[in-house]
């Protein structure tokens, strides 16, 4: 249930998802458990989507919140302070407990009361599309586990996430591949638990899209894959 102080905010997103363009792979169901050639043609209709959906995703900001959100630094911070805000109204009420599994097989289809969903996609591309144009040596791929499989496990994957789909590669450091798709789902989440009665106190969720774009670029930086690295915290680190 919603708490009474956010629902203005819960409705402005509902209003402005309505209609929004859907994102529509080959094959609705979890990457990690296709065939190859499956996700080889979803991994190629996202790619020849991307960007036009990156373009459309910019206006919409701007037309529906006054968001201006170019690829830069500033454009993050506002995209961020954006999804901090408004992000919790894209999982429909009717998906609170199975929204990793509808984000992640794309069923239900993503229209109507589910339209959110499709917005997650362009928070991702994004946030990808921003840390390639920082640092050119990145590129979309598939997502793999630590073993290079792009086969979900017997359990399945984390939250909002399953191998196969585009995630951001090209680091030096060996099979690190950075989940896009599930930062956006978890910056949802973590939205919506603000605005649920009683939901931050139930599951908390720490995400920031700022933070996996700092961290991104510094990782990125390192093009030496035997010199020696080491992970901090990059929360106050230049975007």
């Amino acid at each position: 249930m919603i708490n009474p102080l956010y629902w203005p905010r819960y409705q402005r997103t509902r209003r402005a998802i309505a209609d929004y363009p859907l994102y529509e792979v080959p094959h609705r169901q979890a990457e990690g458990t296709l065939a190859k050639s499956q996700i080889d043609e979803n991994f190629a209709y996202f790619m020849s989507v991307r960007l036009q959906r990156l373009s459309f995703f910019q206006k919409w900001l701007r037309d529906k919140y006054g968001v201006k959100a170019p690829l830069t630094g500033d454009g993050v911070l506002a995209l961020e302070e954006w999804a901090d805000r408004y992000s919790g109204g894209l999982v429909s009420s009717c998906d609170v407990s199975t929204s990793s599994h509808v984000f992640t097989t794309y069923q239900p289809r993503w229209t109507d009361v589910r339209c959110g969903y499709n917005v997650l996609v362009d928070i991702a591309i994004f946030i990808g599309e921003f840390l390639i144009a920082r640092r050119p040596n990145l590129h979309w791929a598939l997502l793999t586990n630590e073993n290079g499989s792009l086969t979900d496990g017997e359990e399945g994957e984390p939250h909002g996430t399953t191998n196969g789909r585009p995630a951001l590669s090209g680091f030096s450091l060996d099979n690190w591949r950075v989940d896009l798709f599930e930062t956006s789902y978890l910056e949802a989440v973590k939205s919506r638990n603000i605005i649920e009665l009683g939901g931050n106190r139930q599951f908390r969720v720490h995400v920031s899209l700022a933070w996996v774009c700092r961290e991104s670029l510094h990782l990125a930086s390192h093009r030496d894959p035997r010199a020696t690295f080491t992970f901090g915290d990059y929360s106050h680190g230049p975007l």
